[in-house]
């Protein structure tokens, strides 16, 4: 559907433009470029996947947009630790190592977590959850748990800290409502723009806080635009609703097989 593939190119811009400005103000600061990248990895994939015209790059495309999230919550620990200025936990990376690699491995050569691509809603190619998707939600809600524990417990810069938490809560929060339609629950993925809004809160607490030494005018100019930005996000969720909701009355039925 085309306003979701204009979402995840939407996000794709606005991660990899950040990841750029940062490497170019602050390149010693990798694991946030890093984690920009992988973000952007993620909303190009998910413009690919939705645009894909057969269910062969539909299912391709789909396997790098798993795999972006798979490398996500292993980037976004150590950006934790490199934020807080703490050193990582030598047994919680090799577990991160091993599960990282074990599940792009199950993404690569196996169905075990995405089984299948089926027609739901407005979506003719949607994944289908595998086995072994479970499997990946341990391993993000540990990481990302772990990360928040760092954040709070460790990290000298408190109020840095929670623009960096309420940037990840919205942007994961909306980023899982596309798992829904994964078990076939029919709730539209109307959160996936939320990554925009990860990007531009944690830029702003950047900016805010002077981590990247720019001007104070520039500061105020990109306050302008997160404002602007997040009208836009708004208008975003209130006509993707609208446009659901005369179809919730429609019963769903599926594409011949």
């Amino acid at each position: 559907m085309q306003v979701y593939a204009l979402s995840g190119l939407i996000n794709f811009v606005s991660a990899f433009s950040m990841a750029i400005f940062v490497y170019r103000k602050k390149p010693n600061l990798k694991k946030y470029i890093y984690l920009n990248l992988s973000v952007a990895a993620w909303g190009l994939s998910y413009f690919l996947w939705q645009i894909s015209s057969s269910a062969f790059w539909a299912g391709l495309f789909i396997k790098f947009v798993v795999a972006s999230i798979i490398i996500s919550p292993i980037i976004f620990l150590l950006f934790c630790y490199e934020f807080a200025e703490v050193n990582r936990y030598k047994y919680i990376f090799i577990f991160d190592i091993v599960m990282c690699f074990s599940l792009l491995s199950i993404n690569t050569f196996t169905n075990l977590i995405v089984s299948r691509l089926d027609s739901i809603l407005l979506f003719e190619y949607w994944p289908m959850a595998g086995p072994l998707l479970p499997l990946y939600f341990v391993y993000f809600i540990i990481n990302l748990g772990l990360g928040y524990l760092v954040l709070l417990k460790k990290s000298a810069r408190k109020k840095r800290s929670n623009w960096i938490l309420a940037a990840t809560v919205i942007g994961y929060l909306g980023a899982a409502t596309n798992f829904f339609l994964w078990y076939g629950i029919k709730i539209p993925p109307i959160g996936n723009i939320s990554a925009t809004i990860y990007v531009f809160i944690m830029a702003y607490s950047i900016m805010r806080h002077r981590v990247l030494e720019v001007s104070f005018a520039l500061s105020n100019i990109f306050s302008r635009i997160l404002t602007v930005s997040f009208l836009a996000v708004i208008y975003w969720f209130i006509s993707t609703s609208l446009n659901y909701y005369d179809f919730f009355k429609t019963p769903y039925i599926p594409s011949p097989k």
